[in-house]
C-alpha cells in the first residue's frame, strides 16, 4: 500500500494525463460530432449543386429544344426550296424534251418527203 501512496501521483498522471487515454475517450465524441457536422455541410453543398443544376435544366432544355426546332424548320425550308428548284428544272427539261421530239418528228417528216 505504501508503494501505491508514494506513486499515486505518478500513476494518476500516467492514466489521466500522461497517455491521454482519458482525454482521448472524451475527445472521441467531440471529434465524431465535428466529423458528422462537416459531412452534413458537404452533403448540403452537393445537394445545392444538384438542385441548381436541376433548376437550370428546364431552361437549358427549352433553349436546346427551340434551337433544334429552328434548325429543323430551316432544313425543311431548304429542302422545300430544293424541291421547287428540281420541279422547275424537271418542267424545263420536260419542255425541252417535247420541243426536241417535235423537231425530230419534223425532221423525219421532212426527210421522208
Amino acid at each position: 500500500m505504501e508503494f501505491v501512496s508514494q506513486h499515486l501521483v505518478t500513476i494518476l498522471s500516467t492514466i489521466f494525463g500522461g497517455t491521454g487515454l482519458l482525454g482521448w475517450f472524451f475527445e472521441k465524441r467531440k471529434n465524431q460530432a465535428q466529423t458528422d457536422t462537416v459531412e452534413i455541410n458537404n452533403s448540403d453543398k452537393v445537394i445545392d449543386q444538384y438542385r441548381k443544376a436541376l433548376d437550370d435544366l428546364e431552361a437549358r432544355y427549352e433553349k436546346k429544344y427551340l434551337e433544334l426546332a429552328e434548325a429543323c424548320d430551316r432544313k425543311v425550308n431548304i429542302m422545300e426550296d430544293e424541291i421547287k428548284a428540281h420541279k422547275r428544272r424537271f418542267n424545263l427539261l420536260k419542255q425541252e424534251n417535247t420541243d426536241l421530239r417535235k423537231k425530230l418528228k419534223n425532221a423525219e417528216n421532212n426527210s421522208s418527203k
